[in-house]
């Protein structure tokens, strides 16, 4: 959880200046009217760091303590899943180690890969019988030969495989399953997946040879270049705060050393316990 200090400056502070000014100059009127001297040496003025000056207005903090998290965006997270299921053929990860997009996290096997490409096969060669008798029922219909009837038939049966074909196609690209090597009859049980982000790998949920569904969390990747502050603001606070403020913050359970951050969004949502999320 990151402690934040916020340092800014009231629109107020002038006229409290102003007032402590003319405070200032009772006082030391009534120090004439009085005649109280103090004296002091030039080695007594010396001594004591004093200097000459005049009275001018100085800018008096306002500390505004809040705590937060520390989080990533949305879109440098990322949770992997299988698109179907399958058993975990190999997982050369380990938890810490850097992807990049399109980096393959691990190896997929399932009977079923093999049948999808078993149907899809089937569907394509399907596809080309059909697609022949409904270019020639076309022909015939034109010509007054065969009746609407059976070019009707014939159209539908087309289309219908034609959309089926396109399904499976479809999925074969969705498991990373090359098409044409599965065209050239090149049929493989096993299907990889690659990382979505480049990133960190933060969580591993499986071991190999673990049989996953697509509802299973596989692991999780974080990409933290663009890691930032989530800071819970008290509304009271909040009319102090800027966009492009710079905060002082700490991460008390990791080091003492406090670092920097700048202030880019201000919520306007107020939660149940009367603070503003603010991100930075």
């Amino acid at each position: 959880m990151a402690r934040i200090a916020y340092k800014f400056i009231p629109s107020l502070i002038l006229v409290l200046l102003l007032g402590c000014k003319n405070s200032g100059e009772e006082k030391s009127e009534t120090e004439l009217t009085d005649d109280l001297t103090i004296t002091i040496s030039k080695a007594q003025f010396e001594a004591g760091g004093m200097k000459l000056g005049t009275l001018e207005t100085k800018p008096f903090p306002t500390i505004i303590e809040a705590t937060g998290t520390i989080d990533v965006p949305p879109q440098s997270k990322a949770v992997i899943s299988a698109l179907m299921g399958g058993y975990i053929k190999e997982t050369p990860l380990l938890i810490g180690d850097r992807v990049k997009k399109g980096q393959m996290l691990l190896k997929l096997e399932s009977p079923e890969f093999i049948t999808l490409q078993q149907n899809y096969l089937e569907a394509k060669q399907q596809l080309a019988f059909l697609k022949a008798d409904f270019d020639r029922q076309k022909q015939l219909v034109a010509e007054n030969i065969t009746s609407q009837k059976n070019f009707l038939k014939a159209e539908s049966d087309y289309k219908g495989k034609l959309a089926l074909c396109n399904g499976l196609r479809q999925k074969l690209v969705l498991l990373n399953i090359p098409i044409e090597q599965v065209e050239a009859g090149n049929i493989r049980s096993d299907a990889n997946i690659y990382a979505p982000i480049s990133g960190s790998v933060t969580k591993i949920h499986i071991s190999k040879g673990v049989y996953v569904s697509p509802t299973d969390k596989i692991m999780e990747i974080v990409d933290n270049d663009h890691i930032h502050l989530e800071l819970q603001v008290f509304e009271k606070d909040i009319m102090s705060l800027n966009i492009g403020q710079k905060i002082a913050f700490s991460i008390p359970e990791a080091s003492s050393e406090t670092y920097e951050a700048e202030v880019y969004l201000i919520g306007t949502h107020i939660e149940e316990n009367r603070t503003v999320m603010v991100h930075a």
